[in-house]
């Protein structure tokens, strides 16, 4: 072969070797998707608002399923929503809830709990301890998640619906301080207080919120949503 054909030939084979090489690279082993995955070319989970906690996390309340809290809360920061509230639950049972859901890495919690604690045990200081407890389990479990949580809002009356009868404006005030010293425990636990009159915000069942009511525990969660980055 000619000196200056052989050089060519050894270009051209250079050539294809990198377009080889480059290939094989891009195409040699598929990327395991998984949530949170941030590599370039894989999807990625959004960052979701996940709820739990009892019937104010449910809606129960409001007018209509979009007036809820936790909707106006994901909408006011474009998150898309997973509820798992349940009417009626108290904190051992939000605990369970938490321990049984599977989390993607991104996700922002939010946890309203306490006020039947405290409409059935009363200022029973062995069960407000324990509570404190169920908190902090809620938050170990939560360790890689920004975690937001929802203070008790006080009542008109809580002598209705036994046996959830039991409770007192000092009952919800035992029960928000214990989430407060539990809470303060964590960086990552964020307690928010809703500006709340009992007397306007409350639906005529006398236990839960209105759609102003809702809308204030909303507009709560969202300045802290706001303040951990999660805008629209």
């Amino acid at each position: 072969m000619r000196p200056r054909a052989h050089l060519a030939a050894v270009l051209l084979l250079a050539v294809l070797t990198l377009i080889a090489s480059g290939c094989s690279a891009a195409h040699g082993g598929l990327a395991t998707r998984t949530s949170g995955s941030r590599s370039a070319g894989v999807a990625v989970q959004p960052t979701r608002l996940v709820t739990f906690g009892h019937s104010y996390v449910v809606g129960v309340g409001a007018s209509t399923p979009a007036k809820s809290w936790v909707q106006l809360a994901a909408a006011g920061v474009c998150l898309p929503l997973a509820d798992y509230g349940v009417s009626g639950q108290v904190g051992s049972q939000v605990a369970a809830d938490v321990h049984s859901q599977p989390l993607r890495p991104d996700d922002i919690v939010a946890v309203q709990v306490g006020i039947n604690d405290a409409r059935l045990y009363g200022t029973d200081p062995a069960r407000i301890a324990d509570y404190g407890k169920q908190i902090t389990d809620i938050l170990d479990t939560l360790a890689h998640h920004q975690v937001v949580l929802v203070t008790a809002q006080p009542l008109v009356d809580y002598g209705n619906f036994a046996p959830f009868d039991q409770g007192s404006a000092a009952a919800v005030a035992a029960y928000n301080a214990e989430l407060a010293t539990s809470a303060g425990r964590f960086a990552y636990a964020h307690v928010v207080t809703p500006t709340w009159d009992p007397a306007t915000d409350i639906a005529p069942d006398t236990v839960h919120p209105n759609d102003a009511g809702h809308a204030a525990i909303a507009a709560a969660v969202d300045r802290e949503l706001s303040a951990l980055g999660a805008k629209c």
